[in-house]
């Protein structure tokens, strides 16, 4: 894998900023971006973490309508007590 530069967003703002580094790729769960680097098809200069940006994270249920945040994990998703 190539050297690449590893930053943790702690915000939205934080995120828009730092993906303006270089060749910076966003990075949060379910992503091919690592394989894709380890066998040198992706390389990035920099990697940007989403995964903890909580403004990303969480389920709103209105009515009829359900709002995944971006960065809510499966877990968080299937044990959801409105969704259910």
């Amino acid at each position: 894998m190539y050297a690449v530069n590893y930053h943790r967003a702690a915000s939205v703002t934080d995120a828009a900023k730092l993906i303006k580094t270089g060749d910076a790729k966003l990075l949060s769960g379910g992503m091919t971006l690592i394989p894709a680097m380890k066998t040198r098809l992706a390389a990035p200069s920099d990697l940007v973490d989403l995964s903890r940006i909580k403004e990303l994270q969480g389920v709103k249920v209105s009515g009829k309508t359900v709002t995944i945040g971006a960065a809510t994990t499966h877990h968080a998703v299937a044990n959801d007590e409105k969704l259910k």
